[in-house]
């Protein structure tokens, strides 16, 4: 897809922002996700929903479990995690 072609581009140019280059890196992983879960095995069910009616949708055959994977921090952010924040003065 051009879109991720893209964003490839961008998150690989030196010259781009902190800033986007989180936004852009954070929207290609979400995109990796979906596709991944996407190749999961299914299998269908239904559900009743608050109006009452029956609507027929898809369940993972197995459960799944998730791991979240920080990006690695700089000293400055670890800094601020790590030590008490400093009083304000008054």
């Amino acid at each position: 897809m051009l879109q991720i072609r893209g964003m490839h581009t961008l998150i690989r140019d030196q010259d781009i922002s902190k800033h986007d280059f989180i936004f852009y890196s954070d929207r290609l992983i979400r995109l990796v996700m979906e596709h991944g879960l996407g190749h999961l095995p299914f299998t269908e069910k239904q559900v009743v929903t608050p109006t009452g009616s029956v609507y027929t949708g898809v369940d993972f055959c197995k459960k799944l479990c998730g791991v979240s994977i920080v990006r690695r921090l700089d000293d400055v952010t670890l800094a601020q995690l790590l030590l008490p924040p400093i009083p304000a003065r008054q």
